[in-house]
């Protein structure tokens, strides 16, 4: 979001609040949609977390290829490592927000006990003298650092193997960039438009990289063309403001406060979808059913 900040350093902040409406406030990039020690992990060294480990390399090299994408455009010869980077960034945007989190953590035990019966049946082979009789006991009596370690090590794995990470590698990307004097591009904590046939041949993405900047990738090459020949760009970025705006989960970010009745008037009016549900609901289903496919 450092995109978004103004010469001092600071963005701006737009959240609803419950009975004052939608309030602003100039903040940090990092001061904003932070939860104290919501990555952190039971019996891990002190000051580790997982955002230390999984998410900093992911930002490191997600932010170096979007430097390359504001120097050079999408024409630039990025490698695959640049690409999987951004990728997996953008992925991880889908489930790292506080909401998400938080969600995850809810329904962790859920996904540790569903067993499917060949695991059941692998735990009566296996189990010795003085273990508890049953999977579903055995799993109730893990100790609680255990049970953290794997429950990050299963967000990881969600954010690393979405399909939608994959697709994303291999389409075609174009920056569009607004002209002089057009609106700003807003974002938000659910900065990111996917077409509802994502998994076709129409299947696209949308994403503000910053304030003049918008990322489209598409499946098909010359669709970001029609896009903006059809409509013009700065169209184009009203639309995917308002978009932006409604489908906001809390926050809203913006270079200032210009904007500030048009964010009132839409913020989180129809929130997003949430990709964690989709993908904790996927995983209970594979480990129930080893066989069943991999959900996005």
């Amino acid at each position: 979001m450092k995109r978004w900040a103004n010469p001092e350093g600071k963005l701006t902040e737009f959240r609803r609040h419950p009975r004052a409406g939608v309030l602003h406030r100039e903040t940090a990039p990092g001061g904003t949609g932070y939860e104290f020690d919501l990555y952190s992990m039971k019996g891990a060294p002190t000051g580790s977390s997982f955002e230390d480990i999984f998410f900093k390399p992911i930002d490191g090299l997600a932010s170096v290829t979007l430097d390359i994408m504001e120097r050079h455009g999408a024409q630039y010869p990025y490698m695959m490592e640049h690409r999987r980077a951004w990728s997996t960034f953008v992925v991880s945007l889908l489930t790292r927000c506080p909401e998400d989190i938080q969600t995850f953590r809810r329904h962790w035990h859920a996904v540790v006990m569903s067993n499917s019966p060949d695991n059941h049946e692998e735990y009566a082979r296996l189990r010795r003298d003085g273990d508890p009789d049953s999977l579903d006991e055995y799993m109730q009596r893990l100790p609680p650092e255990m049970v953290e370690s794997s429950m990050f090590e299963t967000l990881t794995d969600i954010i690393s193997s979405q399909p939608i990470g994959q697709d994303l590698s291999s389409l075609n990307w174009t920056i569009l960039t607004a002209p002089v004097g057009a609106r700003e591009l807003l974002t938000s904590d659910r900065p990111i438009l996917w077409s509802d046939d994502f998994g076709s041949a129409r299947g696209h993405m949308i994403m503000p990289i910053g304030p003049r900047k918008l990322l489209i990738a598409a499946r098909d090459p010359m669709f970001a063309t029609r896009l903006r020949d059809s409509c013009g760009v700065e169209e184009l970025i009203g639309l995917c403001n308002i978009d932006i705006v409604q489908g906001a989960a809390k926050f809203v970010y913006a270079t200032n406060r210009n904007q500030h009745r048009f964010i009132s008037n839409r913020l989180g009016v129809a929130p997003a979808v949430r990709h964690m549900d989709r993908a904790i609901n996927a995983r209970i289903h594979r480990r129930a059913d080893p066989q069943a496919p991999a959900g996005s």
